[in-house]
């Protein structure tokens, strides 16, 4: 089992990555809010932690099950393994937390 978290600040998010989104977020996930992105960028780092390297941004994106619980699609091989993933908002941060098992 491997574990990543990664935390973000929502404003300076946006400041860091203005001109790259295309490089980040899938078209889908473009019409995501500014929180709403900062919360799938931290999903996505905090899969390329548990992952252990750094892959190409668009090979991981989020879904949402109609429920509204995220899930975590990549075309990586995991080896038969899952991923889980939960992402919370707090003020003006997006935390996320990814297993892989």
């Amino acid at each position: 089992m491997k574990i990543g978290i990664d935390l973000v600040k929502i404003t300076d998010l946006q400041k860091t990555i203005y001109g790259d989104l295309e490089k980040i977020f899938t078209i889908d996930e473009l019409s995501s809010t500014p929180k709403e992105l900062a919360g799938i960028f931290a999903a996505k780092e905090a899969f390329f932690k548990a992952l252990g390297r750094k892959e190409d941004w668009l090979s991981v994106w989020l879904e949402h099950e109609d429920s509204g619980k995220p899930l975590l699609k990549t075309i990586l091989p995991l080896d038969n393994k899952k991923t889980e993933v939960s992402i919370s908002y707090a003020g003006e941060y997006a935390t996320a937390i990814v297993i892989i098992f």
